[in-house]
């Protein structure tokens, strides 16, 4: 029996927020008056009939009555698909938008596609701010250089790898791309006069670096937080997927006190304000028992007033996470990334 394949459908990949895969994806090609597409996001698959093109007409808009009268058929997931007569149609599919999402991940993955990558994070001892750059002039070698930055000393690395989301996701990686690369580096030194005479074509770009290292740490004023360090919110991570509803802010609220806010849908009614001393978000997913609780609330008119200054902010980011049905994660230094 021949295999059955389509060729060339028609693909259209987009951002549904700033996160590195908050994208969605749709695939689509027409088999005579019919279109058969999957619409793909971080939230899972649609496989959709319908008389008209879903790419070119939008038909995936819950507030949009007349698309009814467009769609055919819409499935949750390949297996609820079984019952179409097009379900040979749309494993096919299924198949390409596998390989595009693989593509998407390689992509994001790798600076060389970049050129240069600057970041931040802030870690329990300080923030680090890093950079990585791929050796476009002699792409051959696969050669990757990385400086990063934490409490004035700077460590310049080499590798073959591209590490920079690795940085910039911290503990957060696995949930996006799984299991985080090991790192292993060619050079790994804190001055540059250490630098071996067979590297010495790295120290210019390795200058290079440095200086826009300098130049946005300037901009964003890290090093008068570092200094007077009054309360400072580091990072917000939030996960908008089947099961898991929540959004995290951690707070320094000192030089010494760290505090992790989190706001958590619990059923579709029922939200829990928490104040703890380690990640919530981290023991929701891991599945291990909540500890270190300080304070949880049920109604955010409870808070005391320091906190619930921050628990507003951060409920309408969670709100905005959960209507645009994606990720959030936000960092010291994004600015205002999702014009909340």
């Amino acid at each position: 029996m021949e295999k059955f394949t389509i060729d060339n459908p028609n693909i259209l990949v987009f951002d549904v927020g700033p996160a590195p895969l908050d994208k969605t994806i749709i695939i689509e090609f027409q088999k005579d008056d019919v279109y058969i597409s999957v619409y793909s996001d971080p939230d899972g698959d649609l496989y959709i009939t319908s008389k008209k093109s879903v790419i070119e007409n939008g038909l995936i808009d819950e507030e949009n009555s007349e698309n009814d009268d467009y769609l055919i058929e819409c499935y949750e997931g390949l297996q609820n698909a079984r019952e179409s007569q097009y379900y040979e149609e749309f494993t096919e599919l299924s198949q390409k938008i596998i390989k595009k999402w693989t593509e998407i991940r390689d992509y994001v993955l790798d600076t060389k596609n970049y050129g240069i990558r600057l970041g931040a994070r802030y870690d329990s001892d300080g923030i680090n701010i890093f950079a990585e750059a791929f050796n476009q002039v002699q792409p051959e070698y696969k050669e990757y250089i990385q400086i990063q930055k934490k409490n004035d000393k700077y460590v310049y690395t080499a590798s073959h790898e591209s590490y920079f989301m690795k940085y910039q996701l911290g503990d957060i990686f696995h949930f996006c791309f799984g299991d985080p690369p090991q790192e292993e580096y060619y050079i790994n030194i804190s001055d540059l006069s250490d630098l071996d005479s067979k590297y010495y074509y790295f120290a210019e770009f390795f200058k290079h670096l440095q200086k826009i290292i300098a130049e946005n740490e300037f901009q964003n004023e890290m090093l008068d937080i570092i200094e007077e360090y009054d309360p400072i919110v580091t990072s917000i991570k939030g996960l908008n997927k089947e099961g898991y509803q929540i959004i995290e802010m951690v707070l320094d609220k000192s030089k010494a006190i760290r505090l992790y806010l989190s706001i958590q849908l619990v059923d579709s009614q029922s939200i829990i304000y928490r104040v703890s001393k380690n990640s919530i978000l981290e023991s929701v997913l891991s599945n291990e028992s909540i500890e270190n609780t300080i304070e949880e609330y049920d109604d955010i008119d409870k808070i005391g007033e320091f906190e619930k200054n921050y628990f507003c902010k951060l409920k309408n980011d969670f709100d905005y996470m959960i209507s645009n049905r994606h990720n959030f994660i936000w960092r010291y230094g994004d600015g205002n990334k999702y014009n909340i």
